[in-house]
């Protein structure tokens, strides 16, 4: 159980918070570019120099606190800045030391959208190489909108249960009334619940913010990590801020042009592709792989186990795992082929009619945990 813990806890740093896929429609919808267009900056790149009306914001220094291991800060952001008197949103930010002397501050994103810079800092020491982490200062933030930061608030811990729980692929005129319903009360939710805020949650204001932050880390540009949708935001912000640019990676990369809908098939493609390789993989390695014989077989295998789940909920403790809970859960250990091994012992389990690894896995992908959703 111990191991199941430390390598969940490694997964998670894949995905975000509650808020990471809940909050993706508000991250990436339309924002007013002319509202938000940055300053040209002058060639002698003063690291606080800030657009007219956000001086206030670009000068403020950062009161960095211990917290754990490490230090944490907040800093603050307009939640327009097309009016920045409308008030402020707090941004939450953690800082793991560079190991020697540091050349600079790597501000990073693991994506998601929402998903927690903080939580991807603080766990640098797995997913940075140690000859990085002695040269730089590893910054995460967590979105406006999302984990620690001023969040986002549309549903409370029972309605996100079900919410999370449905089918995520529906079949039925009734499937998809249903999935309809629950769309439109989580968003008529968000709008009740979170005010101004749901309208300034998008990635133009998240980059905005990130040079905000550059800024109070007194960088004169910015050095950048950015992962699956923080590939978008390290974009959005190069286009905003081109002089500010220093050294950005953006690892695995999104194509800008597509819409969202675009978008979500080409995940599906890639999706499909982990899975055939996933057992593919199980068919070259065991003597008999308990998905079947072939790749087709295998992956035929894979949707019978979902579609079980999904006529008959497997009863995990008091709660119970739904087709949706199953499928997050089956592609969560897709992203990484180290995982690779979690998930057949999650398919095993549940083929035999036990759900508690499943459950596990789509869990650390919702950022539940057991007593409910993080707290922000």
């Amino acid at each position: 159980m111990k191991r199941w813990v430390a390598i969940l806890a490694a997964v998670a740093l894949l995905f975000g918070a509650a808020g990471a896929g809940l909050v993706a429609v508000l991250a990436l919808r339309g924002t007013d570019r002319s509202a938000l267009d940055a300053s040209p900056v002058p060639s002698d790149l003063d690291p606080r120099l800030a657009p007219a009306g956000l001086e206030a914001y670009y000068s403020q220094e950062l009161a960095w606190e211990r917290c754990g291991d490490h230090e944490c800060a907040t800093l603050k952001v307009p939640m327009d800045y097309s009016a920045p008197r409308r008030g402020d949103v707090s941004i939450a930010v953690l800082r793991v030391r560079a190991l020697g002397d540091p050349i600079a501050s790597m501000v990073v994103n693991p994506g998601g959208p929402g998903g927690s810079g903080t939580d991807y800092a603080k766990n640098a020491s797995f997913a940075f190489s140690k000859e990085l982490r002695r040269h730089v200062d590893v910054v995460g933030f967590d979105p406006r909108g999302t984990g620690r930061s001023t969040a986002i608030d549309c549903v409370n811990d029972d309605e996100l249960d079900v919410y999370v729980a449905q089918d995520p692929t529906p079949s039925t005129p009734a499937e998809v009334l249903r999935a309809r319903s629950l769309s439109m009360q989580f968003g008529a939710g968000c709008a009740a619940l979170s005010g101004d805020l749901v309208d300034h949650v998008s990635t133009i204001e998240a980059a905005r913010d990130m040079d905000v932050l550059r800024a109070s880390l007194e960088e004169s540009r910015l050095t950048y990590f950015g992962a699956s949708y923080g590939t978008k935001l390290g974009a959005t912000y190069a286009e905003l801020f081109p002089q500010r640019v220093g050294r950005l990676v953006l690892d695995g990369g999104v194509d800008v042009t597509l819409d969202s809908q675009t978008m979500s098939v080409e995940q599906a493609r890639g999706f499909e592709t982990a899975l055939r390789a996933y057992v593919s993989h199980c068919v070259a390695a065991t003597e008999r792989c308990f998905l079947g014989s072939d790749v087709d077989e295998g992956v035929a295998t894979v949707r019978q186990i979902l579609d079980d789940i999904e006529a008959e909920p497997l009863q995990v403790g008091d709660r119970t795992l739904t087709g949706g809970l199953a499928f997050y859960g089956a592609v969560t250990p897709l992203y990484v082929s180290n995982y690779w091994p979690m998930l057949s012992t999650a398919l095993r389990t549940a083929q035999a009619g036990n759900g508690t690894a499943l459950l596990a896995l789509a869990d650390t992908y919702t950022g539940r945990e057991e007593s409910g959703f993080r707290d922000n």
